[in-house]
């Protein structure tokens, strides 16, 4: 079925929303911006 192949695709992007927001919180430490935990 579809759905083999659509599991690999949706940890990819899982994996890559991860690794953005651990460069989005070392870009603020290093402008000396607080991040925000919650919206």
């Amino acid at each position: 079925e579809g759905r083999d192949q659509l599991i690999p695709t949706m940890m990819a992007r899982i994996y890559l929303l991860k690794s953005l927001q651990i460069v989005m919180n070392n870009a603020l430490e290093l402008l000396d911006i607080t991040p925000i935990l919650r919206m």
